[in-house]
């Protein structure tokens, strides 16, 4: 699996995350993530992950995933709606803001899960209501394979990671370049902002995966962006 350990360290130092302040190898990663994979319960559970874009989270989930455990990704800033499908779906276990910072919270009464469960993905057009799509290990490495190959993506790509990580876009880029043993951007603001064009630049990415409705408003703002970033 693109997520294990095993995985992750054959791709040695390579950059695999890189955010403004540094860069991460997939040893590095594989690293994090086994520590935080040390941190989740031993029983398998569904765990709760804010999944904001950052170093820390992925390493969480990665390492939720490599423990065996199903993980509910849940969005960035809507404590509101996170609390919903937290009431709704009972994690085991929650990752997520609270005070300020990132907490590991562990909650009673936990459900009780499908064995083939690996990921529970809410879908977009079902905001408050709580309704998941059920994926299992083999979907879930089967589908970053399929984005892989056809897009031929490989070790020497690197994508901007602006889509949000608990919708199944963001999800895939994560999961198809890790598997490649690409590298990925982590982009904290907004694609409008006017230090986007230059941050970009600076990254060095080779692509950048956006919602057609995200493309054609990038678009018109372009040459704005393009003159202020000058």
């Amino acid at each position: 699996m693109f997520y294990s350990e095993e995985a992750l360290k054959t791709f040695g130092d390579w950059p695999a995350l890189i955010t403004d302040t540094g860069v991460t190898g997939y040893a590095g990663l594989a690293t994090a993530a086994a520590r935080f994979a040390d941190r989740f319960p031993v029983r398998r559970s569904l765990v709760a992950i804010e999944m904001a874009p950052t170093l820390t989270t992925i390493a969480a989930y990665l390492g939720a995933l490599e423990a065996g455990h199903a993980v509910m990704p849940l969005p960035v800033g809507q404590a509101e709606q996170a609390r919903t499908l937290e009431a709704q779906f009972r994690p085991a276990v929650r990752w997520r803001a609270a005070g300020g910072q990132h907490r590991l919270i562990c909650y009673g009464n936990p459900a009780v899960l499908h064995p083939d469960l690996s990921l529970l993905l809410m879908t977009s057009g079902s905001t408050g209501q709580g309704r998941g799509v059920r994926l299992s290990r083999d979907a879930v490495a089967a589908n970053a394979a399929s984005i892989m190959e056809f897009l031929e993506i490989g070790e020497r790509d690197r994508a901007a990671l602006v889509l949000p990580l608990h919708y199944s876009y963001g999800l895939s880029v994560l999961h198809s370049h890790l598997a490649a043993g690409a590298s990925l951007w982590l982009h904290q603001g907004t694609i409008l902002d006017p230090s986007f064009l230059p941050r970009l630049a600076d990254a060095r990415a080779t692509a950048l995966p956006v919602y057609p409705t995200i493309s054609a408003c990038w678009t018109r703002q372009l040459p704005i962006m393009v003159c202020r970033s000058r």
